[in-house]
């Protein structure tokens, strides 16, 4: 089936749910597709590890990815 043909069953199932809680599931869904963002899917703990890496790059506290192959190469 083609995504045209796709979209319009989709269409016409959406047109005959009355459970609202199902709409919404479907809404939020669609909503978080839009976006692609795995920002919120992130954990306390991750959020925080992101965000002083991006304090690091900040203050010049970075490795070159040069560098990093030569320290690495050995387990590469």
């Amino acid at each position: 089936m083609n995504i045209q043909a796709e979209k319009l069953e989709l269409i016409k199932m959406l047109v005959t749910i009355q459970d609202t809680s199902i709409l919404k599931k479907i809404k939020k869904l669609l909503e978080k597709q839009q976006t692609d963002d795995f920002f919120h899917d992130l954990n306390k703990e991750q959020i925080a590890s992101i965000k002083r890496g991006l304090e690091d790059v900040k203050q010049g506290k970075t490795i070159s990815h040069e560098k990093v192959k030569k320290r690495y190469a050995k387990w590469l």
